[in-house]
């Protein structure tokens, strides 16, 4: 660090190196730095937001439908099948509401 502060100051007299446009102050460099950790902390955030919405699509995208199985209506039922209530107890419970029974 103090060999990077003679190269400064000596390259500052020769002209080298141009004088700042501003002023340097103690706030002014801890506003940059501070500026300069949020805009770190925003690009890992989005880093993080990013990989997790890759594997979010990963996950949704790998679904095959046509893998998933069968579904509840996929089979085919019988028309002339009796109510599963009615076959085991020997009445209705579901009244009017009974798909088995009340069929159009």
């Amino acid at each position: 660090m103090l060999r990077q502060l003679t190269r400064y100051t000596s390259q500052r007299k020769s002209g080298r190196i141009a004088a700042p446009d501003v002023v340097q102050t103690l706030e002014l460099g801890e506003a940059r730095k501070r500026k300069r950790e949020t805009e770190e902390e925003e690009k890992k955030q989005k880093e993080k937001d990013d990989a997790w919405q890759k594997r979010r699509d990963q996950k949704f995208n790998s679904w095959a439908f046509d893998q998933m199985g069968s579904k509840w209506d996929d089979a085919l039922s019988d028309v002339e099948e009796e109510c599963p209530d009615k076959k085991k107890n020997g009445s209705c419970a579901y009244g009017r509401q009974c798909g088995f029974c009340f069929r159009e």
